[in-house]
């Protein structure tokens, strides 16, 4: 009867890092991998090798378990790992409470807003350079019509002045090609 040698690189990770499993059957029939986290998936593999498995978290451990039919027998070998969440930590205020003197710093960094909203503009700059006319064309409409939208909903008055937006635009847009 053949070998079976069954290897995982990490007996404890958190979840969705990585766990490199590694085989070596001696002329198997089959060769399959079964991974049970809080949901099964069968995987057809290759007489030996490698293969990169996520941990995804749904459970605190996920079992590998390697079978192979070689020469009509079945042999199989199993590991569990343990997998542990990533827990978030709250960041502390620190400075002065409220109401007394004192600078006192925000909740959340302001730095990091800016940083954030520069990458979106940066975005949305380059998707705008690469987009098609005709989506150009859609998506100015779109915001125009977005816009008379939420405009009317403060003042119902103006909606008649937003249809006439509307429609001179799209009279411009019409005459202008």
């Amino acid at each position: 009867m053949g070998k079976l040698s069954f290897n995982i690189d990490k007996k404890q990770v958190t979840e969705h890092e990585h766990v490199t499993v590694s085989w070596d059957c001696e002329n198997p029939e089959q060769v399959t991998l079964t991974v049970e986290d809080g949901t099964k998936s069968i995987h057809q593999l290759p007489d030996s090798g490698s293969r990169v498995i996520e941990a995804s978290g749904n459970a605190d451990r996920m079992t590998l378990t390697l079978r192979a039919v070689i020469g009509g027998k079945t042999q199989e070998k199993s590991v569990t790992v343990k997998v542990k969440r990533k827990v978030l930590k709250a960041e502390k205020v620190h400075g002065a409470p409220r109401g007394s003197s004192g600078s006192r710093k925000a909740w959340f960094d302001f730095s990091k807003v800016k940083g954030w909203w520069s990458r979106t503009i940066a975005g949305l700059k380059t998707s705008w350079t690469y987009m098609p006319e005709n989506k150009k064309l859609a998506t100015k409409i779109l915001g125009l019509m977005c816009a008379v939208m939420l405009l009317t909903g403060f003042v119902p008055k103006l909606f008649p002045v937003g249809l006439i937006a509307i429609i001179g635009y799209l009279t411009w847009i019409i005459v202008k090609r």
